[in-house]
């Protein structure tokens, strides 16, 4: 009897194992503990990736500048690009006097937890080095479905409602765009402008003019 039951639980144990093995989500169970000491990284460029030990690694795609930038409505998963789609997406511009300048980003996430790169972040420009403005951090979700416009997948043009903004798992990436509106004056002027992206306590700085 002693024999059968120490079977019956060897059994047990190499089908929990099974289980265990056949969960097919990545599981980040540990790792080298790093500093995490908050940096400033100056003159960061596009295409050109820096690492945060133990925090992130990141890339910035793209900076331009554009008079209107798509959002999903809160709860919404697909974007189209028609007019019967204003149902699904909100719209922001940025007016007759002044442009929107975006930086868009690629984050991999290098720490040991879930994290979310737009808590407490804050973006700033400096205008001759004098003049500051505000700006705003929004997520995108390259996992929506989406339609094209110009060749253009409009879910890596449109970021998603703060509502719905997620977590990055461990050596994931997470796709974001940093903005400001900036007056005509300063986007066409010769005078230096720089942006600074804080986050996680870390400065991100881009030179747009010098």
């Amino acid at each position: 009897m002693k024999k059968v039951f120490l079977f019956g639980l060897m059994l047990f144990g190499i089908v929990f194992s099974c289980f265990a093995v056949n969960n097919m989500g990545i599981q980040m169970i540990g790792g080298p503990g790093v500093d995490t000491t908050p940096v400033s990284l100056d003159n960061m460029k596009v295409g050109e990736s820096v690492t945060i030990d133990g925090y992130a690694r990141i890339t910035i795609t793209e900076a331009t500048t554009v008079d209107y930038i798509d959002s999903y409505k809160k709860g919404e998963t697909i974007l189209g690009f028609s007019s019967s789609d204003k149902a699904y997406r909100d719209r922001m511009t940025s007016g007759k006097e002044a442009d929107y300048y975006i930086l868009k980003m690629d984050i991999v996430n290098l720490a040991l937890t879930p994290t979310n790169f737009l808590n407490n972040c804050t973006v700033k420009a400096t205008f001759n080095e004098v003049y500051q403005f505000q700006g705003w951090a929004h997520q995108f979700n390259w996992n929506n479905r989406y339609y094209t416009h110009d060749g253009d997948q409009l879910n890596r043009k449109a970021y998603i409602n703060d509502a719905d903004q997620f977590e990055i798992s461990p050596m994931y990436a997470g796709h974001y765009v940093f903005g400001i509106t900036l007056p005509n004056a300063v986007i066409e002027g010769k005078e230096p402008l720089s942006i600074v992206i804080t986050i996680g306590g870390n400065e991100l700085t881009y030179t747009v003019r010098k």
